[in-house]
């Protein structure tokens, strides 16, 4: 009751983001999203992922990683950020 149903989430989806998370990990380290500021950088690029894939390019040249996986991993950082109380807007201060 009152539990989300993770079940729900496409496996195969998750395992693309989490292929990019561990992309990242590897190249700063695992928790460095939760540094990187001001948050909204994580918003220019998922909009720049999402850019890339509209326009035909569907995998990253550089982690030869889906750019929706790309994008969808910017969103997830963006959420958690948020729920952290970090401002992830344009419009927002940075702010903990």
């Amino acid at each position: 009751e009152g539990k989300a149903r993770i079940s729900l989430l496409p496996r195969e989806a998750v395992e693309e983001v989490a292929r990019v998370m561990s992309a990242g990990a590897e190249k700063y380290s695992a928790e460095n999203w939760r540094e990187v500021r001001p948050g909204v950088r994580y918003l220019d690029a998922a909009l720049r992922h999402i850019f890339a894939h509209a326009s035909g390019e569907v995998v990253d040249p550089e982690t030869r990683l889906l750019h929706l996986a790309h994008a969808a991993s910017c969103l997830l950082i963006l959420i958690g950020l948020h729920r952290d109380g970090v401002a992830t807007t344009w419009r927002g201060e940075e702010k903990r």
